[in-house]
């Protein structure tokens, strides 16, 4: 973040941060500048006023103030969103808050995605409003156009399409003059969790499927491919189902191969002055090696293969409703970042704020909790199914009050009294966390049992396994259902069907832009873009749903939700497609040709060798298909996951927490031969991923 910080001869600088969206927001501010690891429920009631009155930033930033920049078309169709200091929905105060201040700020910082064209040209006339440059040719005091920096930064990387609006706004002329900088942070891949890493690029589907503008989302999503195989290794089994997987190994094995030939030119240039084997990073005995390394070290990866998935493959699965802890979560309250957003009272009743103005007419003020794997208990109860999490918290709860009772109701000697306080913060944390997650669970089973969800639930296992249920699509629609929960169904019964019936779709089209405005036509044209939506074609009575849930077995009836034994739990009988593809991947496309068949793209299966090639020279070198093991290479004990090799799947255009739950509980199968570290553009449900249509 050094693009950030004032510059050296400056005593008070000031800056002000504007960002595209939410999520940049969350993302910076949670994860790039700040340990979200370290962010729980906090300790001291001192330090959670704290944090609901201001924002976290760090000093050395100077920042007197962040904004998020909303798009009015978004704002119009989530109308029913609270705004609050933090956006700025008019983009017209602005101006004022900064002349009502006697020094105003040193810098405005934009921080903007390479795909926001809008909200790129709506910073350029922000930029020029706010300058005085009018479009009728009016300007301000020269003092004033000195003493404010405006710093545009892109993340990570800049765009032509976004230079192009900035030159036609007339932003690069000011560049040139010095009062406006055009910057990249070149931050990609964010570590949610132990296993689970975002480009937290929750528009790249759009910009891929809908926009048809792909190019800077697969050079994001390759570049950090790049960057992690200079960290850990060169991969050397990288398989590619879908069109967008197979361009970015494409362009991946280009960027190595522009990589390599740049370091072997600087290398000979160096060979004046160094003994040729040493210039090109050779040891003895070995080949050219990456980074300086020997054909040994190509070889020895921490990361064993990798499969790289199109979202595009599975269109289902987000369009369900997830039925473990943490998928409910996200469902029912949202979660941005690995952070959600509660009311105090849910996850400290004690809280005095809350104690001292019960029936306040002030709304009630939320934190920002994280969830990950630094607490213990939602580590371990996270992805279990919500039949099982009553029972769970309740065992947690009679165990840490044992352990509080076994102290207290007998004498102690000196040695374990001591060892008793030292264990006092632990157990403190264990008490708040067990709090924080009972009332979580609490609310998370006071919507699972109300009628519309059970409804909700078991109208999509009637779409999954082939029913049409037009009827009940037509009655959430009379009765002014929430519109994106709507639309998440009838995706479902287009993509499991085959299609919606002419007459149907035409009606239902209507309807919905009666009920819930014109907007939606261009939300449903969006839908049908990405293929979620469709008219089903003369005489197609099946769709290439209905053969890879017959193949792959993607409805299990007799699922153990307690004590499960296959992935189908985490929906209570429905094993998300994409896994299941993981799984066949892992035992080498056995019988999977007819699959294989319905999936859109090719299955591209290559092993990197070194020096780098292209992939179409890769292509043609035949090796075994798919990512079994040799019996003889998987030597591990059901209790020893960490000696298993490591398999990446990245999710291209997001992934969800049906998924994610999904993998982790394969990586535990001691039969499963690897263990799985997931990586994506973004995480994401059914409703946040139609909204990001827009």
């Amino acid at each position: 973040m050094d693009v950030l910080l004032p510059p050296l001869e400056y005593t008070t600088y000031r800056q002000r941060l504007f960002f595209t969206d939410e999520d940049m927001h969350t993302m910076i501010l949670k994860h790039v500048l700040n340990d979200a690891f370290k962010d729980g429920v906090p300790a001291k009631k001192k330090k959670s006023k704290q944090i609901r009155e201001k924002e976290n930033w760090p000093r050395e930033l100077c920042v007197v103030g962040s904004r998020v920049l909303v798009d009015p078309q978004r704002l119009m169709l989530d109308g029913d969103k609270q705004t609050s200091s933090v956006f700025d929905v008019s983009l017209e105060t602005e101006e004022e808050e900064l002349d009502a201040s006697p020094d105003g700020v040193d810098a405005m910082t934009y921080i903007l995605r390479p795909g926001a064209t809008a909200m790129t040209r709506v910073v350029a006339k922000k930029i020029k409003r706010f300058m005085g440059i009018q479009l009728r040719g009016q300007h301000v005091k020269e003092r004033q156009l000195r003493r404010t920096q405006h710093n545009i930064i892109f993340m990570p990387h800049t765009s032509a399409i976004c230079e192009a609006v900035l030159r036609e706004e007339g932003i690069m002329s000011m560049v040139h003059e010095g009062t406006v900088s055009i910057l990249e942070l070149p931050v990609d891949l964010i570590p949610l969790d132990e296993d689970v890493l975002s480009l937290e690029q929750p528009s790249a589907l759009k910009e891929c499927a809908v926009d048809g503008v792909p190019t800077h989302t697969i050079q994001t999503v390759a570049a950090s491919l790049v960057k992690i195989q200079e960290a850990f290794g060169v991969v050397k089994r990288v398989e590619g189902l879908g069109p967008l997987a197979e361009d970015v190994i494409i362009k991946m094995m280009s960027m190595r191969m522009d990589d390599y030939e740049i370091e072997a030119t600087n290398a000979c240039a160096s060979a004046r002055d160094q003994p040729l084997n040493e210039s090109f990073g050779m040891k003895s005995g070995g080949n050219i090696g990456d980074n300086g390394g020997s054909a040994q070290d190509f070889i020895q990866s921490d990361i064993d293969a990798m499969i790289i998935m199109d979202r595009t493959l599975d269109l289902v699965t987000p369009m369900l409703t997830p039925l473990t802890y943490e998928g409910l979560v996200d469902d029912i309250i949202g979660m941005k970042n690995g952070h959600i957003k509660v009311k105090l009272s849910l996850v400290d009743p004690d809280d005095e704020e809350v104690k001292n103005n019960p029936s306040s007419a002030l709304p009630e003020p939320k934190v920002s909790i994280a969830l990950n794997g630094g607490d213990t208990l939602f580590a371990e109860v996270r992805g279990q199914n919500v039949e099982k999490i009553g029972s769970f918290l309740q065992d947690q709860a009679k165990a840490l009050r044992e352990s509080h009772a076994n102290f207290t109701n007998r004498d102690k000697s000196l040695s374990e009294i001591h060892k008793f306080v030292k264990h006092i913060p632990v157990f403190t944390q264990n008490y708040r966390s067990l709090t924080q997650h009972i009332n979580l669970a609490a609310l998370v089973k006071k919507n699972v049992d109300e009628p519309a969800f059970r409804q909700r639930w078991q109208t999509e296992r009637e779409m999954l396994e082939g029913s049409t249920c037009y009827d009940q699509l037509d009655e959430l629609i009379y009765t002014q259902h929430s519109p994106f929960r709507l639309l998440k169904l009838l995706c479902l019964q287009s993509i499991t069907s085959g299609g919606i019936k002419s007459s149907k779709y035409d009606a239902m089209r209507r309807d919905i832009v009666q009920t819930y405005g014109y907007e939606f036509l261009f939300v449903l044209s969006n839908i049908e873009k990405l293929g979620a939506l469709r008219q089903k074609a003369f005489l197609d009575t099946s769709g290439s749903f209905s053969i890879m849930r017959k193949w792959l077995s993607l409805i299990n009836e007799d699922v153990d939700t307690i004590e499960p034994d296959d992935i189908s739990y985490v929906s209570s009988g429905y094993a998300p497609l994409s896994v299941r593809l993981i799984q066949a991947a892992c035992k080498g496309w056995i019988n999977a040709e007819d699959v294989l068949r319905e999936l859109p793209g090719h299955l591209i299966d290559v092993i990197q060798v070194h020096p780098p090639e292209t992939c179409a020279d890769a292509l043609k070198r035949p090796i075994p298909r798919g990512l079994a093991l040799d019996d003889e290479s998987v030597i591990v004990e059901s209790n020893k996951e960490k000696q298993k090799p490591v398999l990446l799947v990245y999710f291209i255009g997001g992934v969800t927490y049906m998924e994610i739950h999904s993998l982790r509980f394969l990586s535990q199968l001691p039969k499963f031969p690897y263990r799985i570290v997931c990586c994506t553009t973004a995480v994401v449900n059914g409703e946040t991923m139609l909204r990001d249509l827009v």
